[in-house]
């Protein structure tokens, strides 16, 4: 034992507590990792049934030459063309997100072979909190890997993406949205530079609490970063079904099978039934609710009989949170 511990006795509790927490904290972006892993080949699938539907039946030559035709007659085109010009080439697989929702947009723009009458002030709102929630998350992930140049543009476009307004019937308005995307550049900076320091001999007393509060505060961010990349991937799995969908509908119609007015009428229904069903799932309030995440960590904790006298409250860690959100690197 050392003389740390004769003298405060619960240091072994807090060593243990911290180890806790440091494991809990990679377990939890491991989850992250799996789904952000999981969401590439819906969104490549995605891409490819987009890049298939404009080719053969909108008489494009590339989904790239839609793109661009397109984007820019959308109702807020500058927030979607200002996004994918800061963030071009900065990582694959953020840009195949960002064709698959822009792709599912710019498709109710379509004229021939059918024109769609659909709510596209609201549509262009869900996926750009849709493209804005990956962004924060794919962003975080690679800070947390070591691409920190990477990630931090991807959150700090991401956050900016998600600041403006939401689509309709989103619950809470605004602030629903400013909870559930933190800024986390500070915080996996910060991470990194604790996990450094507690690998470097014993720890005083005070060093171990000052552990165990941050540790608490990253623990809740990535929980809830995991949280949306599980929304996230949920929502580019509708939008890949959605265009298996369309795809379908369209070939029938080029074979004579079906007629163009039945071909709107169910894509109008099934757009606008997978859009409501993407915006309710980014903001989940039965998953991503302050409350919700923060009552599955004491779950976990009680589960565990973890060593919690020292923990923050919900209160410390938000505000914690929100101020080093504020305080992070521009």
């Amino acid at each position: 034992m050392s003389s740390n511990d004769i003298f405060y006795p619960d240091n072994p509790k807090r060593a243990s507590r911290v180890e806790q927490l440091a494991t809990q904290i990679s377990d939890i972006q491991r989850h992250i990792q799996t789904a952000v892993e999981g969401t590439k080949p819906e969104v490549e699938q995605a891409v490819a049934a987009l890049n298939r539907i404009v080719t053969s039946h909108a008489g494009y030559s590339s989904l790239d030459q839609y793109l661009d035709a397109t984007i820019k007659d959308l109702p807020e085109a500058e927030k979607f063309l200002g996004m994918r010009t800061e963030l071009s080439g900065c990582d694959p697989l953020f840009d195949l997100a960002f064709k698959a929702s822009t792709g599912l947009l710019c498709l109710s723009l379509l004229q021939s072979p059918v024109k769609l009458a659909l709510d596209i002030v609201n549509l262009c709102r869900t996926e750009m909190l849709q493209i804005s929630t990956f962004a924060v998350v794919r962003g975080t992930l690679l800070m947390s890997t070591g691409f920190t140049e990477e990630g931090q543009k991807l959150v700090r476009a991401g956050a900016k993406g998600a600041s403006g307004e939401l689509p309709s019937g989103v619950p809470g308005g605004p602030k629903v949205v400013e909870s559930n995307i933190l800024i986390g550049i500070y915080v996996v900076i910060e991470l990194i530079g604790l996990a450094q320091s507690l690998v470097q001999g014993s720890k005083q007393r005070s060093q171990l609490q000052d552990a165990i509060f941050k540790l608490n505060c990253y623990r809740f961010h990535f929980k809830k970063i995991e949280q949306q990349a599980s929304a996230a991937q949920s929502s580019y799995r509708d939008v890949k079904t959605l265009l298996g969908e369309y795809e379908g509908y369209l070939n029938d119609l080029k074979n004579e099978e079906v007629t163009v007015e039945y071909v709107q009428k169910k894509m109008e229904e099934r757009y606008k039934r997978v859009v409501d069903e993407i915006t309710k799932t980014l903001v989940d309030p039965s998953k991503l609710s302050t409350e919700k995440i923060w009552g599955d960590l004491c779950a976990m904790d009680a589960n565990l009989h973890a060593w919690t006298n020292e923990d923050p409250s919900l209160s410390q860690v938000l505000d914690w949170l929100r101020q080093h959100g504020k305080d992070s690197p521009s």
